[in-house]
């Protein structure tokens, strides 16, 4: 019996220790290593970004804004008609937390589909970052014409944006359109599901200590 209340005790602080664990990784913004996935809708080289800090509130202001150019399936790439890029979110560096949007306009035909106006919108869940480009957006509620194929979230990989590591001060891409987008279909951090796995794990193997 004391083997047993030992065992559930362990499993008990284990899962204490993995709850503050994700506790602390919401204390400071982190790259969210999102793994791009299909359908994928492309903006190269064409995305000014401008990211304004304010002191006085810890609040960033960023906007990435430009053209969007392809848009990639299983089938194949099929061309974007009238494609528009426009991302906008507030980064408030205090409670290190993101809100924002997502909307990308335009219209593709191709041997994968027809898809019309807008064909992606998407409200901010998770913002990352590191010490340099890439910055990473995750969005949720998806909205658009191809809204079913990219399933429950999307993932925004924005490069060449000027970021240098700090969201204490101004960047950006200086009105050149230089900034590049990738805008793909990407699995949703679960965090909780790995809690869930690692107390499984610890059930068995208390399981075994206290059969032996």
């Amino acid at each position: 019996m004391a083997n047993i209340f030992t065992g559930v005790n362990r499993l008990f602080y284990l899962i204490i220790f993995l709850l503050a664990g994700v506790g602390s990784a919401h204390a400071a913004f982190t790259p969210l290593n999102l793994v791009p996935g299909l359908p994928d809708i492309q903006s190269p080289v064409q995305i000014d970004v401008t990211y304004t800090f304010n002191a006085g509130t810890g609040i960033g202001t960023l906007s990435a804004f430009g053209g969007a150019s392809q848009l990639n399936l299983s089938s194949g790439t099929q061309a974007i008609s009238g494609g528009v890029f426009n991302l906008n979110a507030l980064i408030d560096t205090n409670t290190m937390s993101a809100t924002g949007g997502l909307t990308i306009n335009g219209t593709s035909n191709g041997a994968g589909g027809s898809f019309g106006d807008p064909l992606l919108t998407g409200a901010l869940s998770q913002f990352g970052a590191g010490a340099g480009d890439p910055l990473e957006f995750l969005f949720t509620g998806l909205g658009g014409s191809t809204a079913a194929l990219f399933g429950e979230s999307a993932g925004v990989i924005l490069s060449n944006s000027g970021f240098a590591g700090s969201l204490l001060a101004n960047f950006g891409t200086g009105g050149n359109f230089s900034a590049s987008a990738n805008t793909a279909a990407v699995p949703e951090p679960g965090p909780l599901a790995m809690i869930l796995l690692s107390g499984v794990v610890m059930i068995q193997l208390s399981r075994k200590i206290n059969q032996s």
